[in-house]
């Protein structure tokens, strides 16, 4: 085989794997996914969403709100939310971990978690690749805390 069919295989390949992800994830996006699920622990929630949770309710609310404590193997988190006229405005939270390895996914996957919840006023956003457990139960204890709010 010639360098030149090398060369165009190569880029006839890696065409069609950019294509490929594109379809995949809406241009680079991640696809939003919606199933009937609960929150808690035990919950299965569709990859990538932490489907059924919205803020809806809370327009108009002000004031400070705390979760419900959302726990695991792994460690416990509990959400505090601070809103002003229904917006999210800040957003903390307490928690245990059991282990130095829960703590390093926690610390690296709340900050991530924080953001979204902050850009998108809502607590339905993508869970933290590698964070599942993290993200299911910071995201579960943020909507308790948005609920007592409506």
């Amino acid at each position: 085989m010639s360098t030149r069919s090398k060369a165009a295989a190569a880029l006839a390949s890696a065409g069609i794997l950019l294509v490929g992800w594109n379809v995949g994830t809406a241009n680079g996006k991640t696809i939003p996914t919606t199933t009937s699920a609960g929150t808690g622990t035990g919950t299965t929630v569709a990859a990538g969403s932490n489907a059924g949770t919205t803020s809806s309710g809370t327009s108009g609310a002000t004031g400070t709100y705390t979760g419900t404590t959302q726990s695991d193997r792994f460690g416990t988190i509990t959400v505090t939310v601070t809103l002003a006229n229904g917006k999210i405005s800040n957003v903390t939270y307490a928690t245990t971990v059991r282990d130095n390895h829960s703590a390093q996914i926690e610390a690296r996957a709340i900050p991530t978690l924080k953001a979204a919840v902050l850009a998108a006023n809502s607590a339905d956003v993508s869970t933290v690749s590698g964070a599942t457990y993290t993200s299911n139960k910071y995201l579960s204890s943020l909507q308790s805390a948005l609920d007592k709010a409506a």
